[in-house]
């Protein structure tokens, strides 16, 4: 059984990107799944799709940004489930994830472009990975978080838990690294300074890294095909 698990905390996205990542989810993830949101927040009644909430964990908040997303690896077999799959909040799916997310691989990571020394990040925000399969990850950060995040900094890796999965994964043996070739697209590199010759054909999913946001209604005029999948 597969698990797509999202994270909502403090008060930068109202509960609807919840919902609509959900609906898109299901338009387009075609095997039997459950989607789970970590979150501080009470999110019914105002999401009406079948979803499961988990509390939001506090384990390195205090480190700011994302590196308490990495607790997941933790959880061995998390609610037994064989397959986890982690997905930004402010993704546009525009097509059918399937093959993306369920490969044999024991994980599977987008690749895009990054500022910094190495020119590219290992991004979490879209990540799929077998039961247990990172769970080295969490036991080389987790003792000592301050000196990872040093180490990966000095390596030239950008991010929060970014950085950490480039240090952890890079070039690693059973890691798959998915980019436009799979119909994985970047908002600000295929679209908002360079805008992609083909549109959307071909793209399954949209990342919205950086600072661009789905929700923009100025954006959206100028990129119809956001309106039309993200709901």
């Amino acid at each position: 059984m597969l698990a797509v698990v999202t994270f909502l905390w403090g008060d930068k996205y109202p509960a609807e990107y919840v919902a609509k990542l959900r609906n898109m989810v299901a338009r387009n993830l075609h095997v039997p799944h459950d989607f789970i949101c970590i979150t501080e927040r009470q999110l019914r009644p105002y999401i009406s799709t079948p979803f499961i909430m988990c509390p939001e964990w506090p384990k390195f908040e205090e480190l700011q940004g994302c590196y308490r997303r990495l607790k997941l690896f933790s959880l061995r077999g998390f609610f037994d489930y064989s397959r986890i799959v982690m997905l930004d909040l402010d993704l546009v799916i525009t097509g059918d994830v399937t093959p993306l997310l369920t490969g044999l691989d024991p994980i599977t990571i987008y690749k895009c472009k990054a500022q910094g020394s190495r020119g590219y990040a290992l991004n979490p925000g879209i990540l799929a990975f077998n039961a247990g399969a990172l769970k080295p990850v969490w036991d080389y950060f987790s003792p000592d978080p301050n000196a990872a995040i040093a180490v990966a900094k000095s390596r030239g890796w950008s991010g929060t838990d970014q950085a950490i999965m480039g240090l952890s994964l890079d070039q690693r043996a059973g890691v798959r690294t998915i980019g436009e070739r799979d119909g994985v697209l970047s908002f600000r590199d295929h679209f908002k300074f360079r805008e992609r010759p083909t549109g959307i054909e071909g793209a399954r999913i949209v990342s919205f890294h950086s600072k661009s946001n789905p929700s923009d209604q100025d954006t959206q005029a100028k990129f119809p095909w956001i309106r039309e999948h993200w709901r």
